[in-house]
């Protein structure tokens, strides 16, 4: 236990619905709205402990995972369907906004433009990008959530935003020292607020931007969902649809002339 820490054996049934009320109040840091933690937030903190949970379980440091005893009724909602992208518009504008930590603005914008989640960001070395002999760069990775393997073609404004390899070896991760994903979404929110964007980013944001931007771009369907490496175009869909109530906005603000 670490002097701020808890036993694992206190982390009970009651101890865990007070983490969930804890989530549900806590506001977001770095907010000038005082807005609260969104659900998708809170949702994924509570994976991650139910994550370390299981483990403990596994290593025989407890018998039982108490997130069992917990009501789904009583657990935050993911909305699955909500999928907030920036428009070329506020993308441009965040590129042109400095921010102190140039790692996390550099993988942010390359996911931007190349759709990788931060788990495969993280793990990506400078051996997973190759060059053919026009010159052209191509990425191959195995994908951490799907483990399925990748292969994709890099724009010049994705590799634009690669940190300098000076001399690291094939074998050095392209972007050493990101940090976790929980921490990279904190950080965000003051660059998001400098650039004067007032959606609710995530990191993931990026990836959601990458698409509804290839999409916007005219590139069809299937195409898109290849460089997503998704392995159902049922979740390309949701992009589309984000896409065409765009779409759908833009037509009503025609003026009624007539």
């Amino acid at each position: 236990m670490t002097p701020n820490g808890i036993l694992l054996r206190k982390v009970d049934k009651t101890y865990l619905l007070g983490f969930i009320d804890y989530l549900k109040k806590t506001k977001q840091e770095h907010c000038k709205k005082e807005k609260t933690l969104h659900v998708n937030t809170q949702f994924y903190y509570l994976k991650t402990l139910r994550y370390c949970l299981n483990r403990a379980v596994s290593e025989d440091y407890i018998t039982v995972n108490p997130m069992s005893k917990i009501k789904n009724e009583d657990k935050p909602k993911r909305n699955r369907t909500e999928r907030d992208y920036l428009t070329i518009k506020e993308l441009t504008r965040l590129v042109h906004t400095p921010f102190y930590n140039i790692l996390l603005r550099k993988a942010f914008l390359f996911s931007c433009f190349c759709g990788l989640r931060h788990c495969d960001i993280i793990a990506l070395r400078w051996e997973d990008i190759h060059y053919d002999e026009n010159g052209n760069a191509l990425l191959s990775i195995i994908q951490k959530k799907t483990k399925e393997a990748i292969s994709l073609p890099l724009c010049s404004e994705a590799i634009k935003h690669l940190p300098d390899r000076g001399n690291a070896p094939e074998t050095e991760k392209v972007f050493a020292g990101l940090v976790s994903l929980g921490r990279s979404n904190v950080i965000l929110h003051k660059w998001i607020e400098q650039a004067g964007i007032s959606k609710h980013v995530t990191f993931h944001t990026a990836r959601h931007t990458h698409a509804t931007m290839m999409l916007t771009l005219g590139v069809d369907l299937y195409t898109v969902s290849k460089l997503l490496g998704h392995t159902n175009i049922q979740t390309t869909q949701i992009y589309a649809k984000l896409v065409d109530e765009s779409k759908k906005k833009a037509i009503d603000l025609i003026p009624n002339i007539s």
